[in-house]
């Protein structure tokens, strides 16, 4: 037996510390872990070796030493760092745009066919991350900066997003379908900040180059997406009974539908179908995976989407 298929849960995977860990602890519950209130960045996960994955958290050290690397990186770079926009970037516009026209905006049509002539590859045709890391006490997502605090009042700052430059913040952004102003809905930040998902396959290391997504017609961009919450605490009350709706950022596969642990992030809101916007620009609507709705709120329709749609 490989004895790296083992991996004490109390131990951080890339450092070996303690990772104290509240759900890990053999100690009995001591109430909301640490890292429940913290967003894991992506970059730092990938650091984790494959065999201890899911099996262990990452300890508070690592994260802080990782925000600090980030940041020291940001602050000797920026001054050299140029905007750059890939082909894909502004389909995605396209698109975004077409979702909200075919439902509500039909004169954006025209906007849209002038967008269509335009093109954008100054990054090399490369789609971009979906979070670049840690920076000014919160995280910096493809979206834009989402800063750190208790969920419904974490403040965000949109310009810094991959799409501000063609959004400009305007309500394009936001599905009326999600219906946010309802009771059972969370926030995630003082307002509402996103109503899609970024593809998170796309956004490897390097991110994936357009070029090479062999099936753009039958590959996701974005698509309307959301998760059901029942392990944090929305205004000073605790979720784990009285589940809620939320924004979600990224688009996933999970498969573990069984599971408790079963967090799925597509959100099938028109008519139990839902808005995906493809990789050569056009938007179709797709159904959930069949059995896959989020059992926590059936009645908001959350589930997976097809898993051949989410992979380049």
């Amino acid at each position: 037996m490989n004895p790296l298929d083992f991996h004490n849960p109390n131990q951080c995977p890339l450092c070996g510390g303690a990772n104290q860990c509240q759900l890990c602890s053999p100690a009995s519950y001591e109430g909301l872990c640490w890292c429940a209130r913290v967003e894991m960045p992506e970059a730092l996960l990938s650091r984790v070796p494959e065999n201890f994955r899911n099996r262990a958290c990452i300890c508070q050290k690592c994260v802080e030493k990782f925000q600090r690397e980030f940041e020291q990186f940001n602050a000797t770079h920026a001054s050299r760092r140029a905007p750059a926009f890939t082909l894909v970037e502004m389909l995605i516009v396209i698109a975004v745009i077409a979702i909200l026209s075919a439902m509500l905006l039909p004169v954006l049509a025209r906007g849209k066919f002038s967008a269509q002539r335009a093109a954008c590859d100054d990054n090399a045709g490369n789609c971009f991350q979906t979070s670049i890391g840690i920076t000014k006490g919160g995280e910096l997502w493809w979206f834009g900066w989402l800063g750190g605090g208790a969920e419904g009042q974490r403040p965000f700052d949109l310009s810094t997003g991959f799409l501000f430059p063609y959004l400009n913040g305007s309500d394009v952004r936001l599905c009326p379908a999600l219906a946010s102003a309802m009771a059972g809905f969370k926030l995630k930040g003082t307002n509402v900040i996103f109503s899609y998902g970024y593809n998170n396959s796309l956004s490897a290391q390097p991110p994936v180059n357009a070029a090479k997504i062999s099936h753009p017609a039958d590959t996701a961009l974005y698509a309307d997406s959301a998760q059901v919450n029942n392990f944090q605490t929305y205004n000073g009350q605790s979720l784990r009974n009285n589940p809620m709706i939320e924004e979600f950022y990224y688009l996933t596969v999970t498969t573990n539908i069984s599971s408790s642990n079963y967090y799925p992030n597509g959100h099938f809101r028109h008519s139990q179908k839902a808005d995906v916007t493809f990789a050569d620009g056009h938007v179709g609507l797709e159904s959930p995976v069949a059995g896959s709705i989020d059992s926590k709120l059936p009645s908001q329709f959350v589930g997976q989407l097809r898993p051949e749609i989410l992979v380049p």
